[in-house]
């Protein structure tokens, strides 16, 4: 099995399962391979994941084993579900495991850092990434951050999507924004990506997106809160947030489905013969 998927898991898995039984084939007498990049349902491991994948396929092979990918073509190909959801799953759901993945691609950290400086002219000395997904030393300033998200918001729409298509809308998406400023005024008019460190820098609870609203269109925001509890920093935060928009607009809720939208679906993963 090859390939660097981060979202690959049970679902993939059981389409695989049925492929095979199509083909007549119940089991792998030998051995199961996986390549350096494999994941299943997220583990770093790609030995612990080549276990749980032949677990799922009920394999019982005599060995287990990491190997580069064959240079030979696929007998068939299970393709991931599309950047977009990708993006919009690892954004509404804050999985450090499928940023760091992504950044992999690109370089790493110091790739991101590179391109940030590069293409959105931020000051090499404003900026510090210790990983692409945030977590441990990191330092970005607020007005760095507004510029980053400006920038995700306009290449959005070159790509034919909105903000909304990669990142959640608070208190309308599962998430880690499901429960944020539900029966405010700014229900369901704000796009954001949360940022939460519970050990790091005394405790960290941020948010950064944009808000509509009526008169001045799309109001970008970004709030960094440090050392207080996590509870009372993200209360603080939509309290503020609320204040700041109504003093000076009124938001414009954006129109969303009856239900929160489900991500990564079982009916968008595509299988096809080589």
């Amino acid at each position: 099995m090859a390939g660097g998927d981060p979202t690959f898991g049970d679902l993939s898995a059981a389409l695989i399962g049925k492929m095979l039984e199509e083909r007549g084939i119940k089991r792998v007498p030998e051995e199961v391979v996986v390549s350096p990049d494999f994941s299943y349902n997220y583990s770093e491991k790609p030995d612990d994941s080549a276990s749980r994948l032949a677990k799922a396929l009920k394999f019982t092979p005599k060995t287990l084993s990491v190997e580069e990918a064959p240079a030979g073509a696929p007998t068939f190909v299970l393709k991931s579900y599309p950047l977009r959801d990708i993006l919009l799953y690892m954004n509404a759901h804050s999985s450090n495991f499928v940023a760091e993945r992504l950044g992999a691609l690109v370089g790493g950290p110091e790739g991101v850092r590179e391109f940030v400086v590069r293409e959105l002219h931020i000051p090499s000395e404003q900026i510090q990434l210790s990983t692409a997904s945030g977590l441990e030393v990191n330092r970005l300033t607020p007005r760095g951050l507004v510029a980053v998200i400006r920038a995700l918001d306009a290449e959005a729409g070159r790509q034919g999507m909105k903000l909304e298509d990669i990142m959640a809308v608070a208190s309308d998406d599962r998430g880690t924004l499901r429960r944020r400023l539900v029966g405010s005024p700014l229900e369901g008019a704000v796009i954001g990506k949360t940022g939460t460190l519970v050990h790091d820098d005394g405790g960290m609870s941020s948010l950064g997106g944009i808000v509509y609203t009526q008169s001045a269109g799309k109001v970008c925001f970004v709030m960094l809160n440090q050392g207080s509890s996590i509870a009372e920093s993200k209360q603080m935060t939509d309290q503020l947030l609320v204040e700041i928009i109504l003093s000076k607009d009124q938001p414009a809720p954006i129109l969303m489905p009856d239900k929160p939208r489900h991500m990564l679906e079982r009916s968008e993963l595509i299988i096809t013969e080589q």
